[in-house]
């Protein structure tokens, strides 16, 4: 909690977020998430998955350092597998849109995204991101989906998560996203899923939903 607290506090200083941002950020701090991916892996996936596909991996890097270095790992943004690749997260990287994944179809055994969903905005793509993981998904792949539930009218969310694998901290972030159209309940997750075919299981842990989605 210190060194997220310090990086905050050196933000102000340098001026690059206002007094306003900076006590919401504190706020925000004071009431963290804390999960075992290791230990949430372990129990959904089991030890035989050998080729991962980690959407959204940028920024803070999270599944990469559960994970390890032999996933194949997609973002949108450049500067923010730039941001990544200086903290250390290898992987196979491909800069492109969860939309339209350069992937060929039923060739992956698995999909992961932690709180990925939450940064495309709005239902059709949200949709349209989950129809190409169950494309490039092989028969019987799995999705996990580590995502808020995001209520409806809430402008700016944000989250502070300290993640672990088997005990041992890997990673502390914020989290959030800010705009419009930004809302996801655990209700139209499901009903996107279904839509789409997937065979779904979902868990209510702390404030974050875990969904496991087989492709049928």
């Amino acid at each position: 909690m210190k060194s997220i607290l310090k990086e905050i506090e050196s933000l102000r200083e340098s001026g690059k977020i206002n007094e306003e941002t900076y006590r919401k950020l504190k706020k925000v701090v004071k009431e963290p998430v804390e999960l075992d991916l290791g230990k949430i892996f372990s129990k959904y996936l089991g030890s035989s998955i050998k080729n991962v596909l980690d959407v959204a991996a940028g920024g803070s890097g999270t599944g990469l350092k559960v994970f390890g270095r032999n996933v194949i790992a997609l973002d949108i943004s450049r500067e923010e597998i730039n941001s990544v690749l200086k903290d250390g997260a290898f992987a196979q990287w491909i800069c492109a849109d969860a939309r339209d994944l350069p992937l060929k179809p039923n060739s992956i055994d698995l999909i992961f995204t932690f709180v990925g969903l939450a940064y495309i905005s709005g239902d059709i793509n949200k949709i349209r991101a989950l129809k190409e993981a169950y494309r490039v998904l092989k028969k019987n792949g799995l999705m996990l989906l580590i995502e808020p539930e995001i209520l409806e009218n809430c402008h700016d969310y944000a989250q502070y998560f300290i993640i672990y694998k088997y005990g041992r901290k890997v990673n502390e972030v914020i989290l959030g996203v800010a705009g419009e159209n930004i809302t996801q309940s655990r209700e139209s997750l499901i009903k996107y899923l279904q839509d789409i075919e997937f065979r779904t299981e979902i868990e209510k842990m702390d404030k974050i939903l875990i969904i496991i989605c087989t492709k049928t």
